[in-house]
């Protein structure tokens, strides 16, 4: 049975779609959830080549509106539908902070969006957002992980290297 959820949010799309599919779970489970925020000390732009343009906050970090008006909207899609919650923020780097928290919490799910990858990226990301989990969990050695995500990073294999790949090894073969 799940009890805590942990629903990383922030305001892309993505988000949104995690943030109300961690609700509908909460509330189907009768779970609490912790609303989480990451706040990035140095934010850099993704526009800038050089990664030179981007902000950086002051610490103690405070909310500015565009976040607390997204951890509002959260909380008000969570009291909509009965689910018990609460707010968290850090500063740090969002994936470490998560991890970190949810251990904290003994969080039984994580929701996370996908950060407006493309789906071939979002496949990647999501493998190894997979073996990420599992290492960092409580699992012993023995836990099988589901052949899909080893499918997915074949597939993607394929997509990026498969042609060279083959050719290597017709070569190889002594194939013509």
């Amino acid at each position: 049975m799940i009890e805590r959820v942990l629903i990383a949010v922030d305001d892309s799309s993505s988000g949104h779609e995690a943030t109300e599919f961690g609700l509908e779970i909460a509330e189907k489970q009768q779970a609490k959830v912790t609303f989480f925020y990451a706040i990035r000390p140095v934010a850099l732009s993704a526009w800038s080549a050089d990664f030179t343009q981007g902000e950086v906050r002051s610490f103690p970090f405070e909310l500015n509106e565009a976040e607390q008006a997204m951890l509002d909207e959260a909380g008000r899609r969570a009291d909509a539908r009965g689910v018990a919650w609460n707010v968290e923020i850090a500063g740090g780097d969002p994936v470490v902070e998560i991890i970190a928290h949810a251990d904290a919490i003994d969080a039984d799910l994580i929701v996370v969006g996908s950060r407006g990858r493309h789906e071939v990226a979002g496949s990647l990301l999501g493998s190894v957002i997979g073996i990420v989990l599992i290492l960092v969990s409580r699992k012993d050695r023995d836990y099988e992980l589901p052949f899909g995500t080893f499918l997915g990073a074949g597939a993607l294999l394929v997509l990026f290297f498969g042609t060279p790949a083959l050719r290597w090894y017709e070569s190889f073969m002594g194939v013509k």
